[in-house]
């Protein structure tokens, strides 16, 4: 991507984790600088999706002890 905003990283998170390729998600999260709620439930939902729960709990208590904004339909 020659441009990447945060816009480009979370669409490439969401569809990895929609696939299934979660362990392309994952990398791509983390070399993305710019997270935001969207970007942590992108990657969460694609591990509940896919029964990786605790992977997607590590995630989820990792993003509250940023103090981050949570949204419902990832509760």
């Amino acid at each position: 991507m020659p441009e990447r905003d945060k816009f480009t990283w979370n669409t490439m998170i969401f569809a990895y984790s929609c696939s299934g390729r979660l362990a392309d998600a994952k990398q791509l999260f983390l070399r993305n600088p710019i997270k935001n709620t969207i970007s942590w439930s992108a990657l969460i939902s694609g591990y509940c999706k896919y029964g990786s729960e605790e992977e997607a709990f590590g995630f989820f208590f990792g993003k509250c002890s940023l103090m981050l904004e949570s949204l419902m339909s990832i509760l």
